[in-house]
C-alpha cells in the first residue's frame, strides 16, 4: 500500500511480517516492522496496535489462548 488514503489509516508491508508467541505470558506478537512505536492503541479487549509515523509496526494479542478459544 502506498501512502495514506485517509486520516488514521496505517501503511502495512506484509512482505517482511513475522509472528512470535510467548508461552509464558500467553501473548501473540504479529510484527510488520522493527522499531519503537510512537503510538500504542488498545483497539479491543487485550488487542494493542503499535505504530510509528503512520506505519503499522505490530499487533499484540494478550491472553491469546482465551481469544483463540484454546484455553
Amino acid at each position: 500500500m502506498e501512502g495514506r488514503d485517509a486520516p488514521g489509516e496505517l501503511v502495512v508491508d506484509v512482505s517482511s511480517m513475522w509472528v512470535e508467541y510467548d508461552r509464558n505470558t500467553d501473548t501473540l506478537y504479529i510484527n510488520f516492522e522493527d522499531g519503537e512505536p510512537e503510538e500504542s492503541v488498545l483497539i479491543s479487549d487485550n488487542i494493542i496496535v503499535n505504530s510509528k509515523g503512520g506505519r503499522l509496526l505490530s499487533i499484540v494479542v494478550t491472553e491469546f489462548s482465551r481469544h483463540a478459544g484454546l484455553g
